[in-house]
């Protein structure tokens, strides 16, 4: 009976041993449970991460993420929403084959554009014009202008100082679809946004 229950004993330190192990094995290959997170921000370019997450082994308080010299600044991720505002409009303007006039949809999209501005005063506005891969280098440089000079004069129509925008034109130089054909993805204006006040916007 004796050396029956040193057996059963033995047998039982076995599977604790291997339970203890199958803890801490789950405790460093398993994701993180129960994550308790908060963000926050010290500075324009630094965030710092806290809270706890918990391990069934151990946990972590807290931990800083930033540098003051690295990183995005406030000014960084505001032109950069500002800008895919901007593209997002321009997305609806596109031109009829050797057209420069604006239909309704371009239209909606230079209102988009005024208020972009409007709510933004320090942003300028670099246009540029572009059409298909259709016609001679020469004609397609001036069809190209007219796009984007029609653009420029719609904002100014409505209300946007014309001293706030620049218009240039490429032709068939940059295409997005590089084929030979009347492409409507190519007949479009394009803009840069930009700023020319110190330490603010500059840079775009």
């Amino acid at each position: 009976m004796g050396n029956n229950r040193s057996g059963i004993s033995g047998i039982g330190m076995l599977i604790l041993l291997a339970f203890f192990g199958m803890l801490a094995s789950f405790a460093f290959a398993n994701e993180p449970t129960d994550p308790k997170v908060t963000v926050s921000a010290t500075s324009p370019n630094t965030v710092v991460l806290s809270g706890q997450v918990t391990w069934p082994q151990f946990r972590v308080e807290s931990v800083e993420v930033g540098d003051p010299d690295e990183g995005p600044t406030w000014d960084d991720i505001r032109r950069h929403r500002i800008q895919d505002a901007i593209d997002a409009a321009l997305l609806r303007i596109n031109f009829d084959f050797d057209k420069d006039d604006l239909d309704a949809e371009a239209n909606a999209a230079v209102v988009t554009l005024v208020t972009i501005l409007t709510e933004n005063p320090e942003v300028n506005l670099r246009l540029s014009g572009h059409t298909d891969l259709m016609g001679s280098v020469e004609y397609n440089m001036d069809l190209s202008f007219r796009r984007a000079e029609r653009v420029r004069r719609a904002l100014i129509d409505c209300g946007v100082d014309g001293a706030r925008l620049q218009a240039s034109f490429h032709g068939k130089s940059k295409p997005l679809i590089n084929e030979v054909r009347k492409e409507r993805t190519n007949r479009r204006v394009e803009a840069e946004a930009f700023d020319t006040k110190p330490n603010t916007l500059n840079n775009w």
